[in-house]
């Protein structure tokens, strides 16, 4: 499409989405629980989502230029995908099924490594964390990782060193956890006779 083609007039009333932002999203993947209102209202402005002129490229003062063909390919594979969630996917509408939170603690034995484990997620769910914290109650480590287990083995996503003591770690969230993950804390050479702390606060949601 030349660019002459591309260029629109602006009307009251019309809300555009900028290209740059879709295709270059500001926000992470995230988990939603829809009532059915809102998958209703959903569901019908994918018809709108899937108009050209719904999205800008570029501003001018008298007009506006539509996404050029290629950028309106991956707008449009990504509606489609959409589409299919809403429409389809069985996995796309989840129910809110439990909310929890874990407290665990350990006393130090004297081991370099040290972990405390929250429980994996069953057959079935998916889970939110929304919190995850980690502290050496009484003295100091080496480090507090923040691990997942993947299905195969414990992933660090984060690493936090240079430990104070009774400071309270975070590790970094929200996060999605799928059937049979798990998180856990693991403690880098903690001293001997400290109380280590972990806390959790997840929500699991049932996949229908």
């Amino acid at each position: 499409m030349e660019e002459a083609e591309r260029r629109l007039s602006y009307h009251y009333g019309r809300v555009l989405i900028e290209t740059a932002r879709v295709l270059s999203p500001q926000f992470s993947d995230s988990l939603v629980c829809l009532t059915g209102a809102e998958l209703e209202m959903l569901r019908n402005m994918t018809a709108y989502l899937g108009r050209r002129d719904t999205y800008v490229s570029t501003y001018d003062s008298t007009y506006y230029l539509v996404p050029d063909d290629e950028d309106w390919d991956d707008i449009a594979a990504l509606v489609a995908e959409l589409e299919n969630k809403l429409m389809v996917c069985p996995k796309a509408i989840l129910s809110p099924d439990k909310s929890s939170t874990e407290f665990k603690t350990v006393v130090c034995d004297g081991s370099p490594y040290v972990s405390l484990t929250f429980a994996t997620v069953p057959q079935d769910r998916v889970r939110t964390v929304d919190l995850i914290t980690a502290q050496c109650a009484g003295d100091v480590a080496d480090a507090i990782l923040f691990q997942i287990y993947d299905g195969s083995d414990w992933r660090t996503f984060n690493a936090n060193t240079s430990i104070a003591t009774g400071a309270l770690y975070k590790g970094d969230v929200p996060l999605t956890l799928e059937e049979d993950q798990a998180l856990r804390v693991l403690w880098v050479n903690p001293a001997y006779g400290d109380t280590l702390n972990a806390f959790m606060v997840a929500y699991d949601w049932e996949v229908d």
